[in-house]
């Protein structure tokens, strides 16, 4: 996407969460509000769009407060992608307005900022930011997203579904899945066809992932992916399914799964990532410490079943992933300490904790021999055990998520084709539930 030339100023609503801060700034202000150093700590600002906080804030913040505290006084927050752009919109572009250190994003946030143009081109940094060393996936999007997007870690979202195998409509699934745990999107319209008593639960589209990730696997198969068309050969196929009474739809994604696990839905969409950190989590729960035991909805007495092709194959998997950005206003004293922080957080042994949260590492040498933290060996090492064999690979004696030889389709990140698919799917579909 070469787009840097766009710039489109984005009204987004305003929903910040705080999360975390630590003491007082060391900052002060001029009557214009510009922010002058008091001879304390430099405040080091850093916003988290991206979630997954096992990984951004219980190892990169809390790593980067022990080495750097000294010398930077560390603001963290959680705030939604639009807000972070819209703030950084309102500073106004020119160097040394900003004062946003780091953004860790997910792939929307990168697209939105690289249209208004706040991001900074780190085409220049790429030996700083080790870009050789990039995995062939982690260099698909650092192309894609025009240099400004340092990607950390990488999630091949495989579509998929899961479903309770004990329950008598459980076996019925369970037997069309088979022993190699696979079923296409033709015998999932099929089953619910032909037993009028299943029923489907999936969060709204597409603000639920593997909802999301479920009907781009689809439009991928059976319609011109990621185009500004409507997807409606994949609609057609899942109509009788909405207007039979056999979808029930859900605000958020959680709820799909404590649904199942309870009776009152048969199937739902999930990921590989999600569904095996919960299922692994509970399953190893008498050999981790309190602070990594999850509540995992009941997914521990579930199955999963990735989609495939005709002909068995597994569906090319979308490319989620999490990056860290630096925003392009920003002097020239403030840009060297936030690369400081990038050159610090690529580390291998930095990188490769990303397993904790279930993403492959944006980088070659970040192997998981090189964890140190207990914990991150303890999800991974619980997790491993069940993650299937066919995404794993071997590096340096240990398993990882597979990223070698792998093709994956980028997400539909452009407003306009989010907008022609999410009005399709809403209209055409969703609006017919309970009708």
């Amino acid at each position: 996407m070469k787009n840097k030339v766009v710039r489109t100023v984005l009204a987004c609503t305003l929903i910040m969460a705080m999360l975390a801060g630590c003491g007082g700034s060391g900052v002060s202000s001029d009557s214009d509000g510009k922010a002058q150093d008091s001879g304390e700590k430099k405040t080091f600002t850093i916003y988290n769009a991206a979630g997954a906080p096992g990984y951004h804030e219980q190892v990169v913040l809390a790593k980067f407060e022990e080495e750097f505290g000294d010398k930077y006084d560390i603001q963290y927050e959680t705030i939604g992608e639009a807000d972070i752009i819209s703030k950084i919109e309102a500073q106004g572009l020119e160097k040394g307005n900003g004062n946003v250190n780091i953004v860790m994003s997910g792939d929307s946030g990168v697209v939105t900022g690289l249209q208004s143009g706040i991001w900074a081109d780190l085409s220049e940094e790429e030996a700083a930011l080790n870009v050789s060393d990039f995995t062939d996936l982690a260099n698909q999007i650092w192309e894609e997203y025009d240099h400004s997007a340092v990607p950390i870690s990488i999630e091949p979202s495989q579509p998929a579904v899961t479903y309770m195998p004990e329950t008598a409509n459980g076996q019925i699934i369970d037997a069309v899945v088979g022993e190699d745990g696979t079923i296409t999107y033709e015998e999932i319209v099929q089953l619910f066809k032909d037993n009028p008593d299943l029923k489907f639960g999936c969060g709204r589209f597409p603000t639920s992932g593997p909802e999301a990730i479920f009907a781009y696997g689809m439009m991928s198969q059976y319609d011109e992916y990621n185009t500004d068309a409507v997807p409606q050969n994949s609609i057609d196929m899942l109509t009788d399914m909405y207007t039979s009474g056999q979808v029930s739809l859900y605000e958020g994604t959680s709820d799909t799964f404590k649904d199942m696990t309870e009776g009152n839905v048969d199937m739902v969409p999930h990921t590989l990532s999600w569904f095996y950190r919960l299922y692994a989590l509970k399953l190893e729960e008498s050999t981790l410490p309190d602070e990594l035991k999850v509540d995992s909805l009941g997914l521990e007495n579930a199955k999963f079943a990735y989609i495939v092709d005709e002909n068995n194959e597994p569906l090319k998997p979308i490319l989620t992933n999490h990056m860290y950005l630096i925003p392009a206003n920003l002097s020239d004293e403030d840009y060297e300490a936030s690369m400081e922080f990038m050159k610090w957080v690529i580390q291998p042994e930095m990188n490769a904790e990303v397993l904790t949260v279930l993403a492959a590492p944006a980088y070659k040498s970040a192997t998981p021999d090189l964890i140190k933290d207990e914990d991150v060996q303890l999800v991974w090492s619980a997790v491993e055990k069940y993650y299937p064999e066919q995404f794993l690979e071997d590096v340096n004696g240990a398993k990882t998520i597979k990223t070698t030889d792998r093709e994956c389709l980028m997400p539909v990140t452009d407003v306009g084709i989010s907008n022609t698919l999410r009005t399709a799917w809403q209209d055409q579909l969703e609006s017919q539930v309970n009708q």
